[in-house]
């Protein structure tokens, strides 16, 4: 599957993957994988389209042939991908999906706890279709655990991994860095079953992503006692607006120094203080 024949110029030539990713992680990561030469088949039902198609209303509204509302942003995110509607909730539907399924090396799924069982398409209940299935399953909490029914969202698992109150109310999710965790795993996992693995399911929490991003800001926490103070956002959605003016903190350089950072300035004047 995953192909190091110098003959093919893409990396995922020849696999096939099955997508119910929404919103910015879910399509990120099979995303990541169209453009490595994977053949990505996205998922959607009619009653329910992505919410990504309308989820910035200051976006141009378009409208597919089919009706269906959609935006440059959901666009933008889904490129390179083809598309497909199934309505899960009828026999005929699951059905459908089961017999693409035969033929797909890769599935991935971003719903909510339980949608996935609730059809009957569950990692162990699809591997009787295909042995050698490679399954994602990306969710706020994992598919286990006391937190695995929480619904999840950008903004609550921010509130929940600290990063809140690290850098200020919004601007910085993990949805872009889970996508990308995402795709690794999936490469991961393909070249697993290539050894001959029976399937692979990974379940992958965004907040063991986002905690593992986050390890520099715990260690000096826990090790030296700082406390997080949250500073206004200058460039939304930029990683290191704010962190950047406080990089060069003289006790610690960087890492970064949480309790000296400053609140005013802007990224660019303090980048170029920096360089």
């Amino acid at each position: 599957m995953v192909s190091s024949n110098s003959d093919h110029v893409s990396l995922l030539h020849g696999v096939r993957v099955l997508s119910f990713g929404a919103v910015v992680a879910g399509n990120i990561c099979p995303l990541l994988l169209a453009e490595l030469g994977a053949d990505v088949v996205k998922i959607e039902t009619r009653d329910r389209p992505d919410a990504l198609r309308s989820y910035d209303p200051n976006q141009p509204q378009l409208f597919e042939p089919s009706g269906i509302r959609t935006a440059p942003l959901y666009a933008g995110l889904t490129r390179s991908m083809r598309s497909i509607c199934i309505d899960m909730k009828a026999k005929e539907g699951r059905d459908t999906f089961r017999a693409l399924v035969k033929a797909t090396d890769v599935v991935i799924e971003n719903l909510g706890p339980g949608n996935m069982e609730s059809w009957g398409c569950s990692f162990a209940e699809l591997r009787e279709h295909n042995p050698r299935l490679v399954m994602l399953s990306m969710s706020g909490y994992g598919r286990t655990g006391s937190m695995a029914n929480y619904r999840a969202y950008a903004s609550n698992i921010s509130n929940h991994l600290g990063l809140t109150s690290a850098w200020a109310p919004d601007g910085t999710h993990f949805d872009f860095v889970t996508g990308i965790h995402g795709a690794s795993a999936v490469v991961a996992g393909l070249a697993e079953v290539d050894a001959n693995a029976p399937g692979v399911f990974i379940d992958m929490a965004q907040t063991e992503v986002g905690a593992a991003i986050m390890a520099p800001l715990y260690l000096d926490a826990l090790a030296n006692g700082r406390e997080w103070i949250a500073a206004r956002n200058e460039v939304p959605g930029a990683l290191f607006s704010g962190a950047i003016k406080y990089a060069k903190a003289p006790t610690l350089g960087w890492p970064l120094n949480l309790r000296t950072r400053p609140t005013g300035g802007s990224f660019v004047n303090t980048w170029n203080e920096m360089t």
